[in-house]
């Protein structure tokens, strides 16, 4: 793809937002003269190219809230594939010929067409034959909305959302129960929208995985047509019957490095015309075979549930069976999730169990063999004995603590305070902070910087010594300086999570005292790309409630943590990465792991992106040669790949 069209996906990347501000929420984030150049620009590049991208500004103005949906019936049957774990069945159904390997993508299934250049319809997959017309395409980045081809075209293709989106979607959502579950439901929630404003406000990606009419001589043709007419391809590669392993394991070594869900692969005839021979059943194509991981199952015997408390009073059930190898590693516990899943499991101690691990990763119960339904519900929280309850919100039933002074609420709110994204006090476990919380050592945030105070009394403690006290005391003074955005994500204070902190601070400048006096003048933040009245509100009732000390203690508490740390000044919180975002990708060798390298950089004033585009600086690979995703997206955007070593002299 050539440089208009990455300079066309920079504009849109600027001009969105901006446009957002200006028709929904009445502020401007951008100068109307610099709007308006921008705006202008992508126009020109928009008739020169005769492309038009997904999500232009030029094609919309506001977001305006349509009806209910509508069906229709599609032009070709969208039909599902035949799938298999076996990958000697899909070598022998392979055979002779030449196939390409593909992600199966996890996402939302859509069919779109353009006529005379363009895009004049997009339904979703339904049930194959109907499906529903899509109404928020003009939203779907990867889908142009104008093509240079001005024939009949066909596309299928996957709406998908990165984890990053997820994420920072996720942390919008206040109640941990209500939180969306995975991408793929809310990728297919989104582009089902009847408000397409719900949907501009969220990142949705569109992948194309089949050119459908006119059909293509060979798949690779039909992509690299697609790729040429300004669609965004699904990767792939050729592949033999000889080569189908390699294949197969190359695509398994890079998921770790892919920004989206995908759920296996796709091989498919590269011989348009010869799977189309094959015909199909009433359910699946037979020109295509979906490929799934197999995921190793073991059967162990269930020895016990334990519920552990969280600092919002839920109780999560945790399932401790018979130590069982999977995937390479000792296995002895897992998650159950909620009531709901145990209800469903029919679980009970004694029982025997199929555990596996999830896309080879965290440990799960597949298959209760004995089903006895006899799991205890703790009527009293294990932490503080008070009364629970059962509370169910839409389908999913779970267990609460009643008891708004909990322990285990405490010291939830101190593991928040030390994690990763807040103070970043590395060197004290959550054992650690329950120990000296029921040893009354701590009892707000402010304790933790007067440690040294207690530190015969920490010594003579169970599971402490002289070392282990050393080391927790050298990480409470290292963290004892921290910018602004993690002050305010590190207070916990309700639905202001990670990314609105981040926002919130970067309005201020990262400046304590413009953050105060914003809040004193009751000049509200819910302007903000990201932040909504929701946050803002919780935000200013949070100010509010600490100004009226409404909570005994709380504005004291307050006070005296900010007496005993450092907030950085602005100055001190950038360097010569203000203005640059990384990517990184692969094994790190001179930081402990990637986010300690993340946290390095933003600490530094960089951002860290989840993905490779056109705005990003460098992207960070100790393997320039790997064949990963992210490295040929670099390679063809023309992004700067550097290691470890070159990126800490930069840094000199």
């Amino acid at each position: 793809m050539n440089k208009k069209i990455y300079e066309m996906e920079m504009l849109i990347n600027e001009l969105r937002p901006a446009a957002n501000a200006y028709y929904n929420e009445n502020c401007e984030i951008m100068p109307n003269l610099e709007y308006d150049q921008k705006f202008d620009r992508l126009a020109v590049l928009e008739k020169e190219t005769g492309i038009v991208l997904g999500g232009s500004p030029t094609q919309f103005a506001g977001f305006p809230v349509t009806g209910k949906l509508e069906k229709a019936t599609h032009e070709f049957p969208c039909l599902s594939l035949g799938k298999t774990k076996d990958k000697d069945v899909l070598r022998d159904w392979l055979g002779d010929k030449e196939g390409v390997l593909t992600w199966k993508l996890d996402g939302c299934t859509n069919s779109a067409t353009w006529d005379n250049g363009k895009l004049t319809k997009v339904m979703g997959r339904g049930q194959g034959i109907i499906g529903p017309v899509i109404r928020t395409s003009q939203y779907l980045r990867g889908l142009p909305q104008v093509i240079p081809y001005q024939g009949h075209l066909v596309v299928r293709g996957e709406a998908l959302m990165s984890y990053e989106e997820f994420d920072r979607i996720n942390s919008l959502v206040p109640d941990t129960e209500s939180k969306y579950k995975n991408p793929r439901n809310l990728a297919s929630s989104t582009v089902l929208q009847q408000d397409p404003k719900v949907a501009a406000d969220r990142n949705l990606q569109f992948v194309a995985f089949e050119l459908v009419y006119p059909a293509p001589v060979t798949y690779m043709e039909g992509m690299d047509f697609l790729h040429e007419n300004g669609f965004c391809v699904v990767d792939r590669i050729r592949v033999t019957k000889d080569t189908l392993f390699d294949g197969l394991t190359s695509f398994a070594e890079s998921i770790d490095d892919y920004i989206y869900p995908v759920d296996g692969l796709v091989l498919t005839f590269n011989d348009i015309a010869y799977g189309k021979s094959l015909g199909s059943t009433g359910h699946h194509a037979l020109s295509g075979m979906a490929y799934k991981w197999e995921d190793e199952c073991v059967e162990t015997t269930l020895r016990q549930i334990f519920w552990s408390a969280s600092r919002t009073g839920l109780l999560n059930p945790v399932a401790v069976f018979d130590t069982v190898d999977l995937e390479g590693t000792d296995v002895s516990r897992a998650s159950v999730h909620n009531l709901s899943v145990i209800r469903q499991l029919q679980l009970g101690v004694g029982d025997k169990i199929m555990v596996y691990k999830a896309n080879m990763i965290i440990p799960q119960i597949s298959e209760n063999l004995t089903k006895s339904n006899t799991a205890e519900i703790p009527s009293l929280c294990p932490v503080c004995g008070a009364h629970t309850e059962i509370r169910r919100s839409n389908d999913t039933v779970s267990v609460y603590c009643t008891n708004a002074f909990c322990a285990a609420k405490q010291v939830g709110s101190f593991v928040h305070f030390c994690c990763r994204d807040a103070f970043d006090i590395q060197g004290i476990s959550d054992g650690s902070l329950e120990k000296l919380i029921d040893a009354g050592i701590i009892t707000r945030f402010a304790d933790l910087f007067v440690i040294e105070s207690h530190k015969s009394q920490i010594c003579s403690m169970d599971g402490f010594g002289e070392k282990s006290y050393i080391n927790m005391a050298a990480a409470i003074e290292k963290s004892r300086s921290v910018t602004l955005d993690r002050l305010i994500y590190s207070l916990g204070i309700h639905t202001v999570g990670r990314d609105a902190s981040k926002r919130i601070s970067k309005d201020v400048h990262g400046c304590v005292e413009e953050f105060w006096n914003r809040l004193r003048s009751d000049e509200h933040f819910d302007s903000l790309e990201g932040i909504g009245p929701v946050i803002d509100n919780s935000l200013f009732t949070w100010f509010y409630d600490l100004r009226d000390n409404v909570v005994p203690g709380a504005k004291e508490n307050f006070e005296a943590l900010c007496a005993k740390v450092t907030i950085l000044p602005p100055e001190q919180q950038s360097s010569g990465l203000a203005s640059s975002t990384f990517v990184i990708t692969g094994k790190v060798e001179q930081f402990a792991n990637r986010d300690a390298l993340k946290k390095f950089i933003e600490d530094n004033g960089g951002r860290v992106a989840g993905s490779v585009s056109a705005n990003t600086n460098f992207l960070i690979n100790n393997d320039s040669t790997s064949a990963s995703s992210k490295n040929k997206s670099a390679k063809s955007l023309g992004v700067t790949i550097i290691t470890e070593e070159t990126f800490l002299k930069m840094m000199e």
